[in-house]
């Protein structure tokens, strides 16, 4: 049985255990919330900073794009004045002056200039730096004037029954036996697989 005093402190020793795990769960409680303010503050920081990293990151590439495009625009204008400059001065030029210009500096150069005058017909070849050649033989870069040629022969030796389209080579050149060749069909259209080669006379 307890008396007066002893009822007191026990009262004083419950209320106090009761104020101390109330201000333990209020101080618990503050600090989760501190905690969850900071943690948004420091996510938001990281989220503006990611943005402006984001922003600066696009900026250096339209500054380095638009710098790539400015120096391409000003390489082409350039080449084209220089093309139209160099272009303009061909009106003036002589034929010797622009033979002189065609070959200067060109080992391989051969220029044949051909004149049909009063029913009469003549000729004359220049090589390096408009140097006259002797009248003979030579050998040409025609380039493509060989489709036009190589067309015409063809037509005239289909015409004479000469060859057909669908002849393979081996049946008008001396090649191995054995072997898988196009035919002329796939030469004239470029699918007979062959690459392309330059024949040099021996």
């Amino acid at each position: 049985m307890y008396n007066g005093s002893c009822l007191r402190i026990s009262v004083r020793v419950t209320l106090i255990g009761w104020g101390t795990r109330y201000r333990r769960r209020r101080f618990s409680s503050i600090g989760k919330y501190i905690l969850k303010f900071c943690t948004k503050a420091y996510d938001k920081g990281n989220e503006n900073d990611m943005k402006k990293a984001g922003k600066s990151r696009k900026k250096k590439i339209i500054l380095i794009l638009a710098s790539v495009i400015l120096c391409a625009a000003l390489v082409l204008g350039g080449l084209m004045i220089y093309g139209n400059a160099q272009m303009g001065k061909i009106p003036g030029l002589t034929f010797m002056d622009a033979l002189n210009y065609t070959t200067q500096g060109k080992p391989d150069a051969r220029i044949t200039v051909g004149i049909i005058q009063d029913g009469q017909d003549s000729f004359t070849v220049y090589g390096e730096n408009g140097q006259i050649l002797p009248e003979e033989n030579h050998v040409y870069e025609i380039g493509s004037l060989t489709k036009t040629i190589t067309a015409s022969m063809i037509s005239r030796a289909v015409m004479d029954g000469r060859i057909r389209l669908d002849d393979t080579i081996d049946a008008h050149l001396p090649l191995p036996e054995g072997k898988s060749y196009p035919t002329i069909t796939e030469l004239l259209t470029h699918t007979s697989g062959y690459s392309a080669y330059f024949l040099r006379p021996r």
